[in-house]
């Protein structure tokens, strides 16, 4: 907001001056040619009135009043008698020099004028580019202070990470380094536990081994056992047979049955 007062400031200061120019430009120039007609009819109709006026009264006219202003500095000559005719022509000589020279500075007043009215014109498309600078000037300035806000808020952050790194560093808890430690010796950990995991697994491998030469022995047994049991059946049932057979026969002749 400062901004935009300081730049409508110089703005009020650089367009004021020219208008205040141009209008007494513009009022002069109106006067100027009002002054000069006005001038034409009235100093005609005053010199023959008072050249008139004086000669009923019989008062001999004043020349040295209608002579130029550039005559008044000369020599005065003897005092002749002229005629009304004679007298009246410096003074129209005079009034028609001052005439064209109204005419003159009046044109001059209104070229003024319109290089003023051009001046102004172009001063007040100027005034609208700058108006229209100083709202981008305006935005240019918050993007800069909303810039500058969050580059005070990184600084201050940086500032903060430093001072939390200085102090981990220099202090005797030591986070990383513990943490180190207890890393490398997880690491030992896992590489104990992966030798005794290895060395489960290989006496696992030879209980199984054994289990399943058990497990042969055993069907051997059982059946080596079946085999001599069947024998041991056998045999007994051929020495029970004889006997019966030998019994019978005894009995047939003893009894006089064969």
């Amino acid at each position: 907001m400062a901004v935009k007062m300081q730049l409508r400031a110089v703005l009020a200061r650089f367009t004021s001056r020219p208008l205040r120019m141009h209008k007494l430009a513009r009022k002069t120039c109106g006067n100027d040619t009002n002054r000069n007609s006005f001038s034409d009819k009235t100093s005609t109709s005053a010199s023959y009135f008072t050249i008139e006026e004086r000669s009923q009264v019989g008062e001999s006219p004043n020349t040295s009043l209608q002579q130029p202003i550039h005559h008044q500095t000369d020599i005065p000559h003897a005092t002749t008698y002229k005629t009304s005719a004679e007298r009246m022509l410096p003074r129209l000589d005079y009034q028609d020099n001052a005439a064209s020279e109204i005419a003159r500075l009046s044109a001059i007043n209104c070229d003024l004028a319109e290089h003023l009215e051009k001046a102004e014109q172009d001063l007040s498309r100027k005034h609208v580019s700058m108006a229209e600078m100083e709202e981008s000037l305006v935005k240019l300035w918050e993007h800069a202070k909303e810039y500058e806000a969050k580059r005070e808020k990184a600084e201050a952050e940086n500032e903060r990470l430093h001072t939390l790194v200085d102090r981990l560093s220099t202090s005797k808890w030591r986070p990383m380094r513990n943490l180190r430690k207890r890393l490398s010796d997880v690491a030992t950990s896992l590489k104990v536990a992966e030798s005794q995991i290895a060395a489960m697994k290989q006496i696992i491998r030879d209980l199984t081994r054994e289990r399943n030469q058990l497990r042969e022995d055993l069907g051997k047994a059982v059946s080596e056992l079946y085999d001599k049991t069947m024998e041991d059946v056998e045999r007994a049932g051929d020495r029970a047979g004889g006997s019966m057979f030998r019994s019978s026969v005894r009995s047939s002749f003893g009894g006089g049955y064969i």
